[in-house]
């Protein structure tokens, strides 16, 4: 039964562990469910296994006495409330500064935790400090230590560097003993930070605290301006007016804050785009479309098109906006717009075509409060051919002109056609049951028009008695505009001799046989008598 109970307690005391450990995270996501609910949603998983590590450089000098039971009150519900996996580091310095002690660093587990949380209890009464150790802040030592561990931890994704100082550098065997940073230590610490910081996200705090800045030894200023670089995110500075309450106020803070710094951490890392192929097609009006290869990611599944332009300003290119769509697909084909000259005719382009890029999100508001600038990505195609400018396209232009000349060659021929139809034949006659009525009617030669007689007398050939036609034969001229008429002979009765007899018009045709309708009457009769002409070349 105690052998049960042992189990037991054994049992609740890991799942109360747990879950608490549970309740901290989840307690520490809570901030960011509340702030960044989407982004959070996004990146819970890689939010729950995230991790950092948190490198606390504390002055234990006599000068930070007055503040050690606010530091330690503040740091070890800190320290209790980290995840498992981060690594903390506490540096204490004085004369010295003091890296990898045991009691002050590892990674989180429910060991290291307890440990910790104990240790740091002793953090400014450890019996191991001299009072020699406490009588100086060598300000350089500890910024190159901080360099030192930080390059050693590479592996972590996340750097949290907390200063708590005065900041006055008072060093050891110096005359005098308390001075600003020399130039040349400035440029080593720099590099040293830079290079330890390079790739990683940093971020970097320095407690200020109420104290006398006028002092010889005060190097907070140089330690914000010249020794960690911008490009790494530089130092930030939290003044503390009150520290005895700022403290724990700063750090129960500062446990929210380590999940938002774990969040833009993640965000930053991926807070890029893959590069952009670009395929374009031009056609002779200036008709781009493009082919846009892309990539997508898990921040920025989508893209969208805002604007294409060129570089130079001999063209314009007016833009097909509505065809400018989000699109989540890897590869897409649009119709960009068209190049333009101001100027009608052809045109050499030689310029750059430029694509502008936005990347919509649902959490832009939550990017741009969590600090984070979206890329503007932007994607270049050079282009280089001729150009034609017109109200139409160039097909159209090139068929409407096309038209117009085949319009005039046609004009032209029927112009040609008019002048050069003339008389080139001789006429023969038939009356309706194919029998030759006159002697062939030879005509003058290229002659416009000519008058034939045609008549029998008294034969009967014609079948009426003294019958006789006089007939007009002519050249009639087609219209050249009315390029599918031809021009034509034709022929009216002028003269005729027969008892009431009707001489009418017509048509000969030039290249088959026509017929000539005449009316022959007799007192109260009329004979229609129909003549075959035949134009014989």
């Amino acid at each position: 039964m105690k052998s049960f109970s042992k189990c037991f307690l054994l049992v609740a005391m890991m799942v109360w562990g747990t879950s608490s450990l549970m309740a901290q995270q989840q307690s520490s996501l809570a901030y960011l469910e509340q702030v960044y609910p989407q982004l959070t949603e996004l990146y819970r998983e890689e939010l729950m296994r995230y991790p950092a590590h948190y490198v606390f450089a504390v002055d234990v000098s006599g000068t930070m006495k007055q503040y050690s039971e606010d530091v330690v009150k503040a740091l070890r519900p800190f320290i209790q409330a980290l995840p498992d996996g981060d690594r903390v580091d506490v540096i204490p310095f004085g004369t010295e500064a003091l890296p990898n002690m045991l009691s002050f660093c590892g990674v989180i587990n429910s060991e290291v935790r307890e440990a910790l949380h104990k240790n740091i209890q002793t953090l400014y009464t450890d019996p191991s400090y001299s009072q020699e150790f406490k009588n100086h802040t060598d300000i350089p030592k500890v910024i190159s230590t901080i360099a030192k561990v930080l390059q050693n931890n590479r592996d972590y994704k996340v750097n949290v560097v907390i200063l708590l100082t005065d900041f006055r550098n008072d060093v050891k065997g110096e005359n005098p003993a308390e001075r600003k940073l020399r130039s040349d230590e400035i440029e080593r610490l720099h590099d040293e930070i830079a290079a330890a910081t390079n790739g990683i996200y940093t971020r970097c705090v320095a407690l200020r605290l109420p104290v006398d800045e006028s002092k010889p030894g005060y190097c907070l200023p140089q330690l914000k301006n010249q020794v960690f670089p911008e490009e790494g995110g530089g130092l930030e500075i939290v003044p503390l007016t009150n520290p005895g309450v700022m403290i724990g106020q700063w750090f129960e803070q500062l446990k929210r804050d380590i999940m938002v710094t774990k969040l833009k951490a993640i965000i930053d890392n991926e807070n890029r785009m893959s590069p952009i192929r670009l395929e374009t097609k031009t056609d002779i009006d200036g008709n781009v479309t493009a082919d846009i290869h892309w990539k997508p990611s898990k921040l920025y599944p989508r893209m969208r098109i805002d604007s294409t332009y060129l570089s130079g300003d001999d063209f314009m290119f007016e833009n097909n906006s509505e065809n400018y769509t989000v699109t989540c697909d890897s590869v897409m084909h649009l119709d960009l717009g068209q190049i333009k000259h101001g100027d009608i005719g052809f045109h050499q382009l030689n310029d750059t075509l430029n694509l502008g890029i936005l990347l919509p999100t649902p959490y832009d508001d939550e990017l741009t409060n969590l600090g984070v600038k979206k890329p503007l990505p932007n994607t270049k195609k050079s282009e280089s051919r001729w150009l034609f400018t017109f109200f139409l396209s160039f097909v159209a232009t090139v068929i409407i002109l096309l038209l117009i000349l085949l319009y005039i060659i046609g004009v032209i021929h029927s112009m040609i056609r008019n002048r050069k139809l003339c008389f080139k034949g001789n006429f023969t006659f038939y009356d309706s049951e194919g029998n030759q009525i006159d002697e062939v009617v030879r005509l003058p030669k290229q002659s416009p028009s000519a008058v034939i007689h045609v008549g029998n007398g008294g034969t009967g050939r014609c079948r009426v008695d003294d019958a006789e036609w006089q007939f007009l034969i002519e050249k009639k001229k087609a219209n050249p505009f009315l390029v599918f008429t031809k021009p034509c002979f034709a022929w009216r009765g002028t003269k005729r001799y027969v008892a009431q007899g009707k001489a009418l018009s017509g048509k000969i045709s030039y290249d088959g046989p026509s017929t000539i309708r005449v009316q022959c009457g007799r007192a109260r009769s009329e004979i229609t008598h129909s003549v075959k002409v035949v134009m014989v070349r």
